[in-house]
């Protein structure tokens, strides 16, 4: 019996020391504690999934509400910050699952903004629904069963014919059958024309 209650002394004490650090640093904190960024909890309404980079404390994944703009997020994530200008078509943009704001301030410089999207590796580990109409050559490399001359006739294949309307569309790349459509499926559900 005292060999038990050791144990359970012994993985009390590790949790404790593995988990005030993270306390410290501000890691373990709970969302109400925390300066939220456009957070929305899941369940609430719809939900998008971006990142925020180059703002100390706040940089991060964050999910939005779905339909918020650029400026929604520049709005909580910088307020009271000078930022340059920014242009309409990029201020009123809706943000979609893996796009990325990018924030960046010269020395006493206003903060500037860029958008990009997260890289597909990026994609699949947030479990964020890929576009088969946006991937290159070696995105596709990170699919399983998909090697690079598969990658190269997908690509090519879509240059030649069009954008793939459904996702059963692939099929009509030579190599593509129905148990590489597949094992490849969980990465697309998402995906409006996944039929």
């Amino acid at each position: 019996m005292k060999t038990r209650t050791g144990h359970v002394v012994y993985l009390a004490l590790a949790l404790a020391v593995m988990t005030l650090p993270l306390l410290y640093k501000g890691h373990g904190t709970s969302p109400a504690e925390i300066p939220a960024v456009a957070f929305v909890r899941s369940g609430e309404r719809p939900v998008s999934i971006i990142m925020i980079t180059g703002v100390p404390e706040r940089s991060g994944v964050y999910r939005i509400a779905r339909g918020s703009t650029c400026q929604d997020v520049i709005n909580m994530t910088l307020s009271h910050m000078p930022v340059t200008y920014l242009p309409t078509h990029i201020a009123s943009r809706v943000l979609c699952d893996g796009d990325v704001v990018a924030i960046r301030k010269g020395n006493g410089e206003p903060y500037e903004i860029s958008l990009g999207t997260l890289a597909v590796s990026q994609l699949m580990l947030l479990r964020i629904s890929l576009d088969p109409n946006r991937m290159n050559v070696t995105d596709w490399e990170f699919l399983p069963g998909i090697g690079p001359e598969l990658a190269r006739r997908i690509v090519r294949d879509r240059q030649y014919n069009g954008d793939f309307s459904s996702f059963g569309e692939l099929e009509r790349v030579p190599g593509i059958g129905p148990k590489t459509l597949e094992r490849i499926k969980e990465y697309f559900n998402a995906y409006n024309i996944l039929k």
